[in-house]
């Protein structure tokens, strides 16, 4: 079973979070047998980083925390196939940051598969500020476990 936490980045600007992006959606990371494991929501992967400076602007919003990330990690010698991997982290996605644009890259390159989540800090419906703290971490990582249970069983039908 994957676990997933946040990645606290010290380089909260808008460049910082232009490098966090482009690592995450690495070509040599993410893609195998033509199949790209990079998902975006709500924007596009290649102008992730302009749509995200742009809601920020929109909303006087632009200082502060940029971005949240976090990482969806399996253990070594799991054999969740990529697919999977990458579809629970898109439903995580969708389902608990759906009103933030969202990159979701899973990366397959090492001996664990593990997908990196990359939102906006702003909302692009109503300019409201994600704000992350003990609650909303524990609700997360609940969701996460039920998100989890439910694609599983589905994928051994």
């Amino acid at each position: 079973m994957p676990i997933i936490h946040f990645i606290n980045s010290k380089t909260q600007t808008a460049g910082g979070m232009k490098n966090v992006l482009a690592y995450v959606t690495r070509t040599e990371k993410t893609e195998s047998e033509d199949k790209q494991y990079v998902t975006a929501l709500n924007c596009s992967a290649p102008t992730a980083h302009d749509e995200m400076l742009a809601t920020k602007n929109a909303y006087r919003k632009n200082s502060g925390r940029m971005y949240y990330h976090l990482v969806q990690s399996f253990p070594k010698g799991d054999d969740t196939p990529p697919e999977l991997a990458h579809r629970i982290a898109v439903e995580l996605a969708e389902k608990a940051f759906g009103n933030y644009e969202c990159v979701v890259a899973t990366h397959i390159d090492r001996e664990h598969i593990h997908s990196h989540i990359v939102f906006n800090s702003v909302s692009f419906e109503d300019g409201r500020k994600y704000h992350s703290n003990g609650n909303t971490v524990q609700e997360l990582m609940d969701f996460h476990l039920v998100v989890c249970l439910e694609l599983y069983f589905i994928s051994l039908d």
